[in-house]
């Protein structure tokens, strides 16, 4: 089961993982070995090409989906924006997610 939150429910994130404003939180130790692609720092998969676009982090039995999923004016080149940043960001902290796009 997958659960989806927009990524503009985000209320921090830091190099130990993601709060959201319903209290849910991913956290990104426990994300890894949590999948098939036997990578030490793999913590979910990400789609840019999906509508919308993800990252689906691997939480155990109930995965966290994060969609950009803002609307308006402009809105795929703003969620293509914010996915981007959002990927530079968990490299940051030293994790990578599978592409899927």
């Amino acid at each position: 089961m997958t659960e989806c939150i927009s990524y503009y429910d985000i209320i921090s994130m830091n190099e130990n993982g993601i709060t959201f404003k319903n209290g849910k939180q991913v956290i990104f130790f426990y994300c890894i070995g949590r999948n098939n692609y036997y990578s030490e720092k793999c913590i979910g998969e990400r789609n840019a090409l999906a509508d919308p676009p993800y990252v689906e982090f691997f939480t155990g039995n109930s995965n966290i989906r994060v969609v950009f999923d803002k609307t308006g004016m402009l809105e795929k080149k703003n969620n293509q924006r914010d996915f981007a940043q959002f990927h530079i960001d968990i490299q940051k902290y030293g994790y990578t997610t599978f592409n899927l796009s």
